[in-house]
């Protein structure tokens, strides 16, 4: 099974018919565009990774999304099957966008003519025009202080599995929570996120209760077929 089974699934199809809801995107602010960063995993099970933050650049290269639909179409039905189309409408809406490159090394570097996706995360914010009911829910919820990004979905592929990823790509919204509140003019306080209950997703339960998620609420979601819990955990400003 995917790591997306460790995490959550999407509870609404992303259709090419909500095209009439888009905004125009919005730019990054340039603390958060800044290059890209390479690092080695502090597990020596990762191999380097870099991590690329610079969502408009990103969206506009076709190799990365390439890679990011194959392994978002190949982790189905943990996440929605995507078109092309949806995935970059979808990373339109998107407040952060960080996608974990493998970096090639020796004659792999010399010799690489695709490119290696570790994994990725999507994350809205509070004015999107995005109608996923999960995503409406911390709308609702946090619809006075606007203080909260939300996890449309964080895909980590299979051998990459056990090995940190996850919680580096969440510690990315964390280290990126700043630059999104320059950008918002308000605080970011909460990252929220839905894993379902119904069918029960223990393995994902516990990943995130690792990550510090704790449930605020539950719903019924796809005509009452599914349960999701609602779960919320700290943005944690990165230690000075």
């Amino acid at each position: 099974n995917s790591f997306c089974t460790l995490l959550r699934s999407r509870s609404r199809q992303f259709s090419p018919d909500d095209a009439e809801y888009h905004v125009v995107p919005f730019a990054l602010p340039t603390t958060m565009t800044s290059e890209a960063t390479t690092a080695a995993s502090s597990s020596s099970r990762l191999p380097p990774l870099t991590f690329l933050t610079k969502r408009e650049e990103t969206r506009a290269d076709p190799k990365v999304m390439g890679a990011v639909l194959e392994l978002n179409n190949r982790n189905v039905p943990a996440v929605n099957h995507l078109s092309m189309e949806d995935l970059l409408a979808i990373v339109g809406e998107a407040r952060l966008f960080v996608v974990a490159v493998v970096t090639p090394e020796g004659d792999d570097a010399a010799d690489a003519t695709t490119t290696m996706v570790a994994g990725y995360l999507i994350c809205m914010a509070d004015g999107a025009a995005y109608a996923s009911p999960n995503y409406l829910y911390f709308a609702q919820r946090y619809k006075d202080t606007r203080d909260y990004l939300y996890v449309d979905r964080i895909v980590i592929d299979e051998p990459y599995h056990g090995k940190g990823l996850g919680k580096r790509l969440y510690g990315m919204v964390d280290a990126l929570g700043a630059a999104v509140e320059a950008e918002t003019g308000h605080p970011m306080r909460h990252l929220c996120c839905e894993v379902n209950v119904r069918p029960r997703n223990d393995q994902s339960l516990a990943f995130h209760a690792k990550c510090g998620f704790e449930e605020v609420g539950q719903q019924d979601v796809e005509g009452g077929s599914k349960t999701v819990s609602m779960l919320v955990r700290p943005i944690q400003a990165p230690a000075a």
